[in-house]
């Protein structure tokens, strides 16, 4: 029993993509695969071809083409087929083809059922085909034009476009309805290693793509890639660039106002990443995402955790390196109030910018800051600060800088103390009157006074007048003695009146039961709002780059 598979008709290929004017011909190239048995066949076989205007029944169109001792390689067999004169007219045409063995009289097998050609031929009702060639015709459901390359091997192509302009394109598609989900151009791969869509600028210099996309639509999209695996490290668009100042992936929206996007990335998936950026060097100033805004009031990069509940963060970053940055901000501006880092939270449990180093060894930093201004603040409060453990500056020990710190505390008290100190000469009264700043009276109440004589004793030394136009005066010491003072008074600003705070506080009632060192008092407490919701998820966190391996698309061409 003889099978016949049939291939898609080859309209004269070459003519139609290569040669500028060809004679009139009715003819064109048919290519099919012969089966015996379910093997492939080989040797000669006589074949007849008909043309039909329906699946089944009905009378041929055009003649009868009949081919004697037709060499079939392997199953595969290419042929000319010759209908006549204007056998496509627009309509659904079925071949017919009928085989038997090759140098034999016997009756044909017809191969069942027929089968619908697509409109590639139609073009042959011109009868001649002509360069730059159009046509057109209504194949709902069907194809206008098919080609198929059956080589098994090689670099080969079904269809190849060539624009010699230097603004040509080699193909170009076009679906101009304005509704439904229409493409201007489909390409597929059933390969595990395939492209879909490879476009490749050859141009060493100028402004080339090797794939462009444009929408006019106020809702379209330039490009679309979708990746639709639910597995596997797979990416809607992957791009790549070799160049030493290349871009991999290039977004850019040119409207000057409303909400637009450079590039805009999306997950669904609950570990899943909107973006992800990786530079794979291990060497150079690499950035696995970077953000410009050349605006007055705009931002490089904007993080934005929309979520009202759980553990979002607005940008996440994280370094591996042993002198890396997590999170590297740099306002390069020498002048303005420019900002390399700003955190904002607007919640009344918040935290405008958290810092924790998690080692349990070394000397690590939480958050450090560095002024290189002789004028500057590595760390600047605007507000109240606190700490819960010393206050203390280190400096290089001055005895022995190069093995030893010097560390000096802070001293604390129930209330804000401001303290004044000084040395004065007395008159020849055993008297003196200490001028103290002109703002003194203004940010300090309730006074306290210590005088200490210098060199000889002065029992009668007191303070004779109190402070009074930012001045107090010292009587009752040796004539020319000396003497040392101190005044403190609380800090009574207007800022300190309208915050200052007691030194007990009642803990609010969200937090009571909880402890600011819950090691010391309570073991299994909790934590009280700095450490019990962000700590230990910053622990847990999983960065993009551990859940998903790097791919390396080096020669991906």
């Amino acid at each position: 029993m003889m099978g016949l598979r049939t291939a898609a008709f080859l309209l004269c290929l070459n003519a139609v993509l290569c040669g500028p004017v060809f004679a009139a011909t009715t003819a064109f190239t048919y290519q099919g695969r012969l089966e015996s048995g379910g093997t492939p066949a080989t040797g000669q076989f006589d074949l007849r071809i008909s043309l039909y205007e329906t699946l089944t029944g009905g009378s041929p169109v055009g003649s009868t083409v009949s081919l004697d001792n037709v060499e079939v390689k392997a199953g595969l067999f290419t042929v000319e087929v010759d209908f006549g004169q204007n056998p496509f007219t627009g309509a659904a045409r079925y071949l017919q083809v009928e085989v038997r063995a090759g140098s034999s009289t016997g009756s044909y097998s017809v191969v069942s059922p027929r089968t619908k050609i697509t409109a590639s031929p139609y073009a042959i009702t011109s009868g001649s085909i002509i360069l730059p060639y159009s046509g057109s015709v209504a194949a709902a459901d069907d194809t206008a034009f098919s080609v198929v390359n059956s080589a098994g091997t090689g670099s080969s192509w079904a269809v190849s476009g060539q624009a010699d302009s230097p603004s040509g394109r080699g193909v170009f598609g076009w679906a101009p309805s304005v509704a439904g989900l229409n493409y201007g151009g489909f390409f597929r791969s059933d390969s595990d290693e395939g492209r879909g869509v490879l476009g490749w600028a050859t141009s060493e210099i100028g402004g080339t793509y090797g794939v462009w996309g444009a929408s006019d639509s106020s809702q379209g999209a330039g490009v679309l890639g979708w990746a639709s695996s639910p597995t596997g490290g797979t990416d809607g668009v992957s791009g790549q660039s070799d160049s030493s100042y290349g871009v991999g992936v290039n977004g850019y929206a040119s409207a000057q106002t409303g909400s637009n996007s450079g590039v805009f990335g999306q997950s669904d998936s609950t570990e899943g990443v909107g973006v992800f950026g990786r530079a794979a060097a291990l060497s150079g100033s690499t950035y696995g995402l970077y953000g410009e805004s050349t605006s007055i009031s705009g931002a490089g990069a904007a993080g934005y955790a929309t979520s009202f509940t759980g553990r979002a963060d607005g940008v996440f970053g994280r370094s591996d390196s042993s002198t890396g940055i997590g999170v590297n901000a740099y306002a390069s501006s020498p002048t303005g109030n420019a900002i390399g880092v700003y955190g904002q939270s607007d919640s009344n449990m918040g935290t405008g910018v958290y810092g924790r180093a998690v080692s349990g060894s070394g000397v690590t930093f939480g958050v450090y800051g560095q002024s290189d201004s002789p004028d500057g603040y590595g760390v600047y409060s605007d507000g109240s600060f606190a700490a819960t453990g010393y206050k203390s500056f280190q400096i290089d020990h001055p005895l022995d800088p190069a093995n030893k710190y010097l560390n000096h505390f802070s001293a604390e008290g129930p209330e804000a103390y401001l303290i004044y100190r000084g040395n004065i000469t007395l008159d020849a009264n055993g008297s003196a009157l200490v001028k103290l700043p002109a703002y003194f009276e203004a940010v300090n109440v309730d006074f306290c006074y210590q005088l200490t004589p210098v060199g000889a004793p002065m029992p009668d030394l007191h303070i004779a007048a109190e402070v009074s136009g930012n001045a107090f005066k010292i009587a009752g010491g040796q004539p020319g003695g000396k003497v040392s003072w101190m005044v403190t008074g609380i800090r009574s600003d207007p800022w300190m009146r309208e915050h200052g705070r007691p030194a007990e506080q009642e803990k609010p009632d969200e937090l009571k039961g909880r402890y600011v060192h819950p090691d010391v008092y309570a073991a299994g407490s909790t934590g009280t709002n700095r450490q019990a919701e962000r700590t230990k998820p910053a622990l847990e966190r999983k960065p993009p780059a551990l859940a998903r391996p790097y791919q390396d698309r080096t020669g991906a061409r």
